[in-house]
């Protein structure tokens, strides 16, 4: 029986499935982007492109959506240093390539 996002086992136990588990991982690599990126973590999205190649598919899908959650976390930062800090990274600046690399190709 599937209750509130969550499987019921005949023990009465809720079991997560793997994507509410890999969103919600991805939830909190956002959220320690939002206050280590770029002090404490500057190889931060470095660190996920050299994770992409040679990745199998899922691996590459978990990435892109840790991708998706720290630009979102990213992007609400509202001090003029975080928000500069933010047109870098999505503006392709030398240090992070451009969106068109980042992206999946289209199938």
């Amino acid at each position: 029986m599937v209750t509130r996002g969550c499987r019921v086992e005949s023990d009465g136990k809720c079991v997560l499935s793997s994507v509410q588990i890999a969103v919600q991982i991805a939830v909190i690599f956002a959220k320690i982007a939002r206050h280590d990126y770029p002090r404490e973590w500057p190889s931060l999205f470095s660190d996920l492109l050299g994770r992409l190649s040679g990745g199998d598919l899922l691996l590459q899908r978990r990435i892109y959506l840790v991708f998706h959650h720290a630009l979102k976390e990213l992007s609400s930062k509202r001090l003029t240093a975080d928000q500069k800090n933010f047109a870098e990274v999505t503006s392709g600046s030398p240090n992070f390539p451009s969106h068109h690399s980042v992206l999946p190709p289209s199938q």
